[in-house]
């Protein structure tokens, strides 16, 4: 039977999710003395990471969030905070990824992509969240032009990216997850504070 190129990018789509699912490291599972902190280090920056139990780097990775996205006066992206830069060890980066997005749901309008640099295993995870992940939220936002919406600019946001994306997927480009605004409820956060794994430096939640 033969094979075409949209099974096989089914397969491979269905594979990394696996990859992801069973790879990713939550509360639970963090090593002892590991914690995690969100520190406001300036008016328009957040960085979320994991620190041993004295607050020092542990080592393991991090993540900034822009809390507006470029040109949010032309393009507010529904006032989305935006993932500005991540570095983890293998396993660790969706736990900071679903702080991050519970952090932008309570404080704006929810979580974006970069709009214009994203890592191939980044789009991974935007991917996943897209296709196995029924607690998040997810929220069209249109292009700078107003293509889907165009009596309403709140959603114009850029897509540079995107468009990116959809030309090497050979997809349009609302159908790409970096296309989208990711809102979660703040259960990880809850479960964090439970565990007393939660640090909070010039940042209330």
């Amino acid at each position: 039977m033969k094979i075409t190129t949209q099974q096989i990018k089914q397969i491979i789509s269905e594979e990394l999710n696996n990859i992801l699912s069973e790879a990713a490291v939550g509360p639970e599972d963090l090593p002892e003395d590991i914690r995690i902190m969100v520190d406001g280090i300036s008016e328009d920056e957040i960085q979320i990471s994991y620190v041993d139990s004295d607050g020092s780097s542990a080592g393991l990775g991090s993540m900034t969030v822009d809390t507006v996205v470029p040109l949010a006066s032309d393009f507010p992206c529904l006032k989305a905070m935006m993932v500005a830069y991540v570095e983890t060890e293998k396993g660790y980066g969706p736990l900071l990824y679903d702080v991050a997005m519970e952090i932008a749901t309570m404080k704006a309008g929810g979580l974006v992509s970069d709009r214009t640099i994203v890592s191939d295993d980044a789009y991974d995870v935007w991917d996943y969240y897209v296709n196995e992940r029924s607690d998040v939220e997810i929220i069209q936002l249109d292009n700078p032009e107003g293509e889907l919406t165009p009596d309403f600019m709140d959603d114009d946001c850029l897509q540079t990216k995107t468009l990116e994306f959809a030309k090497k997927n050979n997809t349009n480009w609302y159908d790409e997850p970096t296309s989208r605004l990711y809102r979660k409820e703040p259960t990880t956060l809850e479960i964090l504070e439970e565990l007393g794994l939660l640090i909070l430096e010039n940042f209330e939640i």
